[in-house]
């Protein structure tokens, strides 16, 4: 009994504590709430903080000018260009220039063995002598026989005949001087002269090579370069608005308007002298669709060459026209956006067709955007449709 009683004791002891924890436990949470609650009602009732707005420099549109190039691949011609072929046949003695060298017109380049031509100078000389000789021979016979004509010693037949003698000696001193200078100008063509001023090119042939005006390869060439022809081929379209835009004028130039043009040269430099369209094709190619023109640069310093490559770059000027810095874009989906700031200084994406300017900074508005209009320049990575801005005007 008395174990009974104890253990009645003990399971109401333990009873009483679990009832006490957890009454605890209740009270604590409700402390816990109210704190809560007043906390958030506290905060509730502050005022709330203010975020400050960022800043974003911006700019109003305007319509401006500027100028943009069209470029077309082209060729470079010296304004003369010479083959230099022998006149004569024979074994190449000398050779008094390089290739690659400046040489002037009448400037000696290559000679040729010359015994053959002087052995003909020296026998046609000979024969003028001859000639000489006949001539005065007749003349003599003519004064011979003339004071017996007028006696009446002789016909006059004889007299006659010796006038023709006479003749035919003259008309045979001119045939045999005629030979003769024929001889020394064809041992001049010995001496092969440059007929230009210009540079000279590739030289195919060596001392001792037998040379004529039959070979397939010429001497040489010789390419003035003191000025070059650029030639190009633009389309259809182009060639048609440039033609609008030089007038033909007269026969004689005048009143000509002139097209500048630039020319980059085949390492991407340009050619620091301006050059000017001067002459257009007649007849456009029908396969092809292109025309072709002509444009005449200075070449002091003969820094252009013939056969060259280059390309020719045509101003192109644009009046009244949206010009936008390409960073204040950006592509989406293969089409080009731009941020405009609208009312109460919110933002809005907006599609645009632009194309790019010349020095790959800026680009033109085809189509999208109104003069008036602003613009956020930068910081575009950060926005998003309907955040509003501070702007700062550029």
């Amino acid at each position: 009994m008395l174990s009974l009683y104890l253990c009645d004791l003990i399971f109401l002891t333990m009873y009483r504590r679990t009832r006490l924890i957890v009454a605890m436990s209740v009270i604590a949470t409700y402390i816990a709430l109210f704190y809560a609650s007043c906390a958030g009602e506290s905060k509730a009732n502050e005022p709330a903080k203010s975020v400050p707005l960022k800043e974003y420099p911006v700019r109003k549109l305007t319509y401006q000018s500027t100028v943009t190039h069209k470029s077309y691949p082209a060729t470079v011609e010296g304004i003369q260009t010479v083959e230099l072929r022998p006149r004569v046949s024979g074994y190449l003695q000398e050779i008094y220039v390089d290739e690659g060298a400046r040489v002037s017109k009448g400037q000696p380049m290559f000679k040729i063995n010359a015994d053959e031509f002087n052995q003909q100078v020296n026998a046609a000389k000979a024969n003028v002598a001859v000639a000489k000789a006949k001539v005065n021979t007749t003349k003599m016979e003519v004064e011979k026989q003339r004071p017996l004509v007028e006696k009446g010693i002789v016909s006059e037949y004889i007299l006659t005949a010796a006038q023709y003698a006479q003749e035919s000696a003259e008309a045979a001193l001119q045939q045999a001087e005629a030979d003769l200078q024929n001889a020394l100008t064809n041992l001049s063509y010995t001496t092969v002269k440059s007929p230009a001023n210009g540079i000279i090119g590739t030289i195919p042939y060596r001392i001792g090579s037998l040379v004529g005006s039959s070979n397939t390869e010429p001497l040489t060439f010789i390419s003035d370069i003191s000025q070059v022809r650029v030639y190009f081929a633009v389309n259809e379209k182009d060639f048609l608005t440039l033609s609008r835009n030089l007038s033909t004028g007269t026969k004689s130039g005048k009143d000509k308007k002139q097209q500048e043009v630039q020319l980059i040269m085949v390492d991407g430099s340009p050619y620091d002298q301006p050059g000017v369209i001067d002459a257009m094709s007649g007849l456009i190619n029908s396969a092809t669709g292109s025309a072709t023109l002509r444009a005449t640069f200075n070449n002091p310093n003969g820094l252009l060459r013939s056969g060259s490559s280059a390309t020719i770059k045509i101003p192109t000027p644009k009046d009244s026209v949206l010009v936008i810095p390409q960073g204040a874009t950006y592509e989406l989906q293969n089409k080009r956006f731009i941020y405009v700031v609208e009312e109460g200084d919110t933002v809005k994406p907006r599609a645009i067709e632009v194309v790019p300017d010349d020095a790959g900074k800026d680009f033109i508005v085809k189509h999208g955007l109104q003069p008036d209009e602003i613009i956020v320049l930068d910081g575009i990575n950060s926005l998003q449709a309907g955040a509003k801005i501070k702007p700062v005007q550029e």
